[in-house]
């Protein structure tokens, strides 16, 4: 028979609370699945460069390991049906143990903002068509998103002080005691998504001015795509922690003590919202990231059946000898063919001839 502890009694009687647990399991279990195969195509997606591909492969894996996360907490969770003292825990013990979401959510920002000053810095160069073995897939810049994750995730928690205080179920927000270490780990979180997606329009602005030959019309390419595939996530983002701070600046002056009440608000949005993004990932990539969609497409050729035709006729490897692409930037379109040369007939870049150009 299993243990009855009435801290958590009112909170595993709400149907919602079963409800929320078993959508999560069924999301994460998709989401990581779906997060690593785009990790792994990634890294052979020719036409980026390596240090792109390589930033691409940690975000997808970086989601797959929030998602995985989720999962398991949703498992936990869901043990309670065997002991109703399963859930029950400390304030510290929940920091300890909602540690690794606040790292992912740090990382996913700080790893955005390494995309766009890759874009920044990036060239067309012979590295594109180089695969990327075994003994090359960590860089110095993964290891440095981390690094600065793991270092903002310690800051945060050894801002506030632990307690004893028993929960009847973990949540972060909850167990974080100081509001003013909430409010900063918000706002902190919202500037690395307001700088992004600051940061990518500027660069793609930047970008449209001086596409005079043709790699810089590739780049050009390339830093829609990306900025295509970001904006939406750090929009995302951006309506998530503003819910949370208004969440928390209700809770702040509530004269009402609720805590099942924050506990589903808490979850709903700093935690589901989060799960949504990791789950929409993969979509948005192979959605927008030509590149990416043309090595999936080679990897497993029925993913051709759910991809409209207007995808699938812009799905060129920018590597090829003949390359012509259409990407959307805001709501221009810029059409573009551009033809190796032959006989040794090159242009002022010495590789390609620009032979149409619109942008309209």
């Amino acid at each position: 028979m299993a243990r009855q502890c009435p801290d958590t009694t009112t909170l595993l009687h709400n149907p919602a609370f079963w409800a929320m647990r078993s959508f999560e399991l069924l999301i994460a279990i998709v989401t990581v699945a779906a997060n690593v195969v785009i990790a792994i195509v990634s890294l052979d997606a020719m036409g980026l460069s390596r240090k792109l591909r390589r930033l691409f492969s940690i975000m997808s894996l970086n989601y797959a390991f929030l998602a995985g996360y989720i999962m398991s907490r949703s498992v936990h969770s869901l043990f309670a049906v065997y002991d109703n003292c399963l859930p029950l825990t400390t304030l510290m013990g929940c920091k300890l143990q909602e540690s690794p979401l606040v790292f992912a959510y740090v990382h996913c920002g700080v790893i955005s903002l390494a995309v766009v000053f890759e874009r920044v810095t990036a060239r067309i160069d012979q590295r594109l068509n180089q695969r990327i073995g075994c003994d090359t897939v960590c860089s110095l810049w993964q290891t440095a998103t981390v690094v600065i994750s793991l270092i903002a995730t310690v800051f945060f928690f050894g801002a506030d002080n632990g307690g004893r205080k028993l929960m009847p179920a973990c949540s972060l927000l909850l167990a974080i005691e100081t509001p003013l270490v909430k409010l900063c780990l918000v706002t902190a979180l919202i500037a690395l998504q307001a700088l992004t997606i600051a940061a990518l329009f500027i660069v793609g602005c930047c970008q449209q001015t001086s596409t005079s030959y043709p790699p810089q019309l590739i780049r050009l390419h390339i830093s829609l795509c990306v900025r295509n595939t970001l904006a939406y996530e750090a929009l995302l983002w951006g309506i998530c922690l503003c819910l949370t701070g208004v969440a928390l600046l209700y809770d702040m002056f509530s004269a009402e003590d609720c805590f099942i009440c924050s506990f589903f608000s808490y979850e709903c949005i700093f935690t589901g919202i989060p799960l949504t993004i990791a789950f929409c990932h993969p979509f948005l990539t192979v959605w927008y990231m030509d590149a990416i969609r043309y090595q999936l497409i080679k990897l497993c050729a029925c993913i051709e059946l759910f991809l409209p035709r207007q995808l699938l006729s812009q799905t060129t490897p920018i590597t090829s000898s003949n390359l012509s692409f259409r990407t959307s930037c805001a709501s221009e379109y810029l059409d573009i063919t551009i033809e190796k040369p032959a006989d040794g007939l090159t242009d002022s870049s010495g590789a390609w001839r620009v032979t149409e150009k619109t942008l309209k």
